[in-house]
């Protein structure tokens, strides 16, 4: 996965590689709780921490979460 865009201490994500919606996940498991969707080609998923090896944790529209790694490129403008 390439290196997040980032804009000062703000990194930022596009996302990739699914067709339907992206799950945003209340922990970092296929368990947990969703607490909230992406559309797919979605840009601007501000990150919120440091990922995991297949996690990352992220901000879209107010909804706090992770979602799976292999899903996010880095995003320019």
């Amino acid at each position: 996965m390439p290196a997040p865009h980032r804009i000062g201490r703000h990194r930022y994500y596009s996302t990739q590689g699914y067709t339907d919606r992206l799950n945003i996940r209340k922990t970092p498991s296929t368990s947990a709780a969703v607490v909230g969707t992406i559309p797919p080609l979605e840009t601007g998923l501000q990150g919120t921490g440091e990922c995991s090896a297949s996690w990352c944790p992220v901000d879209y529209q107010g909804k706090r979460g992770w979602v799976g790694r292999r899903y996010l490129a880095s995003w320019s403008f």
